[in-house]
């Protein structure tokens, strides 16, 4: 039983942070800021955001 609740609480500790990262990257990318692209990620990224 224990063992599934830490899987949970980790499970939802990665959601949680992925949440707020990507709520942390919109709120920086409205601000005007550009973000540093990962080199993997396309050069269209940015604009199509926008």
């Amino acid at each position: 039983m224990a063992d599934s609740v830490q899987g949970r609480l980790k499970v939802g500790l990665v959601i949680g942070l992925l949440a707020v990262a990507s709520l942390l990257a919109l709120a920086w990318v409205d601000a005007g800021v550009e973000p540093v692209r990962p080199l993997t990620a396309p050069a269209t990224l940015p604009e199509a955001a926008r």
